[in-house]
């Protein structure tokens, strides 16, 4: 899946950078953390840090804390039920109340910071499908979005329990196999599936209407979208599995598709683009 994702086990986390020493024009400084001494090599599907600054790094053999001086690793352990659910971990996030959320292969998890264990979230006894948490996003009501393999749910925490967004069967948001979700007050809730592109209203979970270079962009609409991001400018950019990069420029309402070009080096090198990262106005 997101294997193009995949990085050593030795850790290479980017701790300080001399400012000073950047407008000099001097070369950045990293520091080399292994923790291939305690822990497996395995694929980095997700690093993600807290409000007070700690590591979370999502791998497919557990879930590792790395405070600034040491690590810790969650595993699965089928006979303790407060183990995380599953050791494939593919995203993390901290919602606005500081509480740790965690999707992997088979489930969703809370992280119990004080007893430093788990709950796992309404997980059903089904292989994939519901249980494969791919993205997880809050919106501007502190509302939280779950992306899985078996549509697109809405989390209730106060029963712990991941809801259908619609009463539609037929609805897309159901059943689709979500990659990943993207929320924008203008547009909604953003759906990169593994069948193209959705959008939803959150405060209903109704289809909206995409603007129309994005919906009647034939190459976009059908590619399977790992990740959605949005420029302060307001424009969108979507990287995809085998398509490239597409740019939608919200002020022109058009849509620029990048592509790997053999005869030119300044193009992508791959088209499958599994992220991207707005560094600054002139930087993706």
């Amino acid at each position: 899946m997101k294997n193009i994702k995949s990085c050593i086990l030795s850790l290479v986390l980017f701790l300080s950078i001399s400012f000073s020493a950047i407008a000099q024009g001097s070369d950045l400084y990293f520091d080399h953390i292994d923790y291939d001494v305690s822990f497996s090599q395995s694929m980095i599907s997700s690093i993600h840090q807290t409000k007070k600054g700690f590591i979370w790094i999502g791998t497919a053999n557990g879930l590792i804390s790395y405070d600034g001086y040491s690590f810790l690793r969650y595993a699965y352990n089928k006979e303790i039920l407060n183990t995380i659910s599953n050791n494939h971990i593919n995203v993390v996030l901290e919602d606005n109340e500081k509480q740790l959320w965690i999707g992997t292969n088979n489930g969703l998890n809370l992280f119990n910071k004080r007893e430093r264990d788990f709950l796992r979230v309404d997980v059903q006894k089904v292989k994939g499908g519901r249980n494969y948490i791919s993205s997880i996003i809050q919106d501007d009501q502190n509302r939280i979005w779950i992306g899985t393999f078996g549509g697109v749910k809405r989390l209730n925490k106060k029963q712990y329990l991941l809801e259908e967004i619609s009463n539609d069967n037929n609805s897309p948001f159901r059943k689709s196999r979500v990659l990943s979700l993207f929320y924008d007050r203008n547009y909604g809730v953003l759906v990169g599936t593994a069948k193209g592109l959705e959008c939803f209203d959150p405060k209903n979970g109704s289809k909206k209407e995409l603007p129309k270079a994005l919906k009647e962009n034939e190459a976009l609409i059908h590619s399977k979208i790992w990740k959605i991001i949005k420029e302060k400018n307001g424009d969108l950019w979507f990287a995809t599995e085998a398509n490239g990069v597409f740019h939608y420029n919200a002020a022109a309402n058009s849509v620029k598709n990048y592509l790997q070009n053999s005869s030119n080096k300044k193009s992508l090198s791959s088209n499958w683009v599994n992220d991207i990262v707005a560094v600054d106005a002139n930087t993706i």
